[in-house]
């Protein structure tokens, strides 16, 4: 996914997951829109400094449920 496909579908403050270099988990937010460094789209999470990776996050299971509930509805 690149940085406009994200930013128009991930606000900041959407619920995400973020995988470590060991494959831990672990439930977060993003904290700003999407940018690009050297050619890979970054987006700054809740308490990790600087940009983390998009190929590194997972938008919560959660909150896809709910936008598509919100669609249908």
């Amino acid at each position: 996914m690149n940085t406009t496909e994200f930013n128009s579908q991930y606000p900041p403050g959407t619920p995400v997951i973020y995988v470590d270099d060991f494959g831990k988990e672990t439930r977060t937010h993003t904290r700003s829109i999407a940018w690009d460094v050297c050619g890979t789209p970054v987006v700054k999470i809740e308490d990790k400094a600087g940009g983390v990776a998009l190929e590194r996050i997972k938008i919560q299971a959660r909150q896809l449920a709910e936008e598509s509930s919100s669609v249908q509805a």
